[in-house]
């Protein structure tokens, strides 16, 4: 989010492959936000047993699960 952001934008938000970036809106909220609140980004390996990590992931799981039961 931190590097490549900025190269989306750069290239009217094409990957480099020039296919369009997923999720678009919400980076773009994102990013509108990024300069309102200090923000860092960190890469966390997923599965790998870190306890935030694991919890987010059951929560991201459980909330998708509600919003495909509607």
């Amino acid at each position: 989010m931190t590097i490549w952001i900025h190269g989306w934008k750069r290239k009217g938000w094409k990957t480099s492959n020039n296919t369009d970036v997923l999720n678009q809106d919400l980076l773009m909220k994102i990013d509108s936000l990024r300069g309102k609140i200090e923000v860092k980004f960190i890469h966390v390996r997923g599965h790998a047993g870190i306890d935030g990590n694991e919890k987010a992931d059951e929560l991201a799981r459980k909330g998708a699960q509600m919003y495909n039961a509607l």
